[in-house]
């Protein structure tokens, strides 16, 4: 959370952390994580507002998106048995953690469990599509990478291990990028991933 001076408002500031800028291909991967985003143009993922270097350090900003991850939400959750929940215990989840839900939300908040957890699935679909249909693959989509918005919209982050048609390979023969719960088994094996991943 950073403030943007020249217009007066808050902002998501991302960096590469000062201990990694010096490993090979740190500096690379930041950029094409925010040229990546900056060719998206998609409610569902977060836009990029400005991309500069301070003191050596790369950084980019972008919305500040006020909500919580997915992940947040299921361990808020993780007491109630899944017949029990409904919409309405995402907005009480979200207030919980600081977040007040906005009434123009409450599509989502209103709907029964199932039909909740259908409607952010088809956010983040919807997103991933809109990603590639413009060659970007997001490659490490799981619940900490996926905000529920006072809107209540899923809304994809962190393009960090983005891959692209056309781009130059950053990772090593063999290396996993992602997060091994959440990948594909072609994934975890080293092997190159498109969209299906």
């Amino acid at each position: 959370r950073a403030e943007q001076t020249s217009l007066g408002r808050e902002v998501a500031l991302k960096l590469v952390r000062p201990e990694l800028v010096y490993f090979p291909g740190a500096r690379a991967r930041f950029r094409r994580e925010v040229e990546a985003i900056a060719r998206l143009k998609h409610p569902g993922i977060v836009p990029v507002y400005a991309v500069g270097e301070e003191r050596g350090l790369p950084w980019f900003t972008m919305e500040l998106v006020e909500g919580c991850t997915l992940s947040e939400l299921l361990a808020a959750l993780a007491a109630r048995a899944p017949a029990s929940l409904a919409g309405d215990d995402l907005a009480r989840a979200l207030r919980a953690s600081g977040v007040e839900p906005e009434a123009d939300g409450a599509g989502v908040f209103a709907l029964g469990w199932v039909d909740a957890c259908l409607s952010l699935a088809r956010d983040v679909a919807d997103a991933l599509a809109h990603a590639h249909a413009r060659g970007i693959v997001h490659r490490d989509v799981k619940p900490s990478n996926v905000i529920l918005t006072a809107r209540g919209r899923a809304v994809l982050i962190d393009f960090g291990l983005t891959s692209s048609a056309g781009a130059e390979r950053l990772t090593h023969t063999g290396s996993q990028p992602g997060t091994p719960l959440y990948m594909a088994p072609e994934q975890v094996r080293g092997a190159s991933v498109d969209a299906r991943a």
